[in-house]
């Protein structure tokens, strides 16, 4: 049976100090806890945090800095230390291609090859084997596109090919 926490319960000094935060995405990794990305809204630079495995614990973790701050990316979760971030607007509110993993063991961000558009406010998933679960490509879809002075909704489906690296464009989503 799944144990619920609530996040609004747990008290640690990192709630006050990153209060505003804005949040990309949350994974739970057995051994590291509930990990948000997110980022700051006076630096936008982006980091990942580590809750406390019990809520009552008043203590948290702080992991390497994301090598370049997001705002409105998307976020997965790979495997038990990998998470990976993807689109979102950069430091200049230019939307981004970037992809960035997070090794939370490791404590290191490495760079994946870049989208094929740039793209912030997206949807993202895993696709995983059905025999081990293991993830096999990662899809985003949707989202949205700064073209001066438009603002554009995305109907674009991407996906990333994890043995190879390489993107391919998936069936549009076809808007209203």
């Amino acid at each position: 049976m799944m144990k619920k926490v609530s996040l609004t319960s747990v008290k640690m000094p990192i709630a006050e100090k990153y209060s505003s935060m804005h949040i990309l995405g949350y994974s739970h990794l057995p051994h590291y806890g509930l990990v948000a990305t997110g980022n700051q809204p006076d630096s936008i630079v982006a980091q990942s945090y580590r809750l406390p495995k019990s809520a009552s614990a008043n203590s948290s973790h702080c992991f390497a800095a994301m090598p370049e701050g997001k705002d409105g990316g998307c976020q997965v979760t790979l495997d038990d230390e990998r998470i990976v971030v993807l689109g979102g607007a950069d430091t200049y509110v230019a939307y981004t291609l970037q992809v960035w993993e997070l090794n939370v063991r490791t404590n290191t961000w490495t760079r994946y090859p870049d989208m094929l558009y740039p793209k912030q406010h997206l949807g993202c998933g895993v696709i995983r084997d059905p025999e081990n679960g293991s993830a096999k490509s990662i899809v985003t879809a949707g989202g949205l596109e700064y073209i001066h002075p438009n603002l554009e909704v995305l109907d674009s489906v991407e996906i990333l090919d994890l043995a190879t690296h390489v993107w391919r464009p998936g069936k549009l989503l076809g808007l209203p």
